[in-house]
């Protein structure tokens, strides 16, 4: 239960770091508009129930469109690495990764909330929607999967790494994602949260 709720925490911590640091200065017509990934070195990429995810929106301020940072909750500091993908400039879907930065290199590893490990994607119900389905590798809900870090330079300020799995979702639908791979640009902060953010 306890490795549940740092799960949690990590996941609400991007949710803040997301809202913090990219809502504010873009719109979901942020992106490109052509479907096409941006050259910076970074990636998140996936294929999704047959379909091509590939991350494309790049922030104005901490690059991308791999992107990563740290967070700490209870003693543990994760790593919480994502991806954004704008298609016609409009249709927004995103993937996110959360481990523990002791998570040992080149190791397979599972994605389960009981040893602090765990990734989502989610995407809008339909084209242009404000609702969007969330999927992930949580067991209870039929989840499941693997993650491989091949490199974490805290020096160079850069996390990559491999995964694949089953992504579960409270509605008992499933998606299928293979050749997951990430090379993330590790950015930090020092801005505070909103005094309106509640866990």
């Amino acid at each position: 239960m306890k490795q549940q709720k740092l799960l949690r925490l990590a996941i609400a911590s991007f949710i803040i770091f997301f809202g913090l640091f990219f809502l504010q200065g873009c719109s979901k017509s942020s992106g490109s508009g052509n479907n096409t990934t941006p050259n910076t070195g970074y990636y998140f990429s996936a294929t999704i129930s047959g379909k091509a995810f590939s991350a494309n929106f790049i922030s104005p301020t901490d690059g991308g469109p791999g992107i990563a940072s740290t967070t700490t909750s209870n003693g543990v500091t994760f790593v919480v690495g994502f991806g954004i993908q704008i298609e016609n400039g409009n249709d927004s879907s995103i993937i996110v990764i959360v481990f523990p930065t002791t998570t040992p290199l080149n190791t397979p590893t599972y994605l389960s909330p009981g040893i602090n490990t765990g990734a989502a994607y989610s995407t809008e119900a339909s084209p242009g929607s404000s609702t969007y389905n969330a999927y992930g590798t949580n067991p209870a809900y039929g989840g499941s999967g693997t993650f491989t870090v091949t490199e974490f330079d805290q020096t160079n300020k850069v996390v990559a790494g491999t995964f694949s799995g089953t992504f579960g979702s409270s509605t008992n639908t499933t998606v299928s994602v293979t050749n997951g791979k990430f090379r993330c640009a590790l950015v930090s902060s020092t801005t505070a949260f909103p005094p309106n953010v509640k866990f």
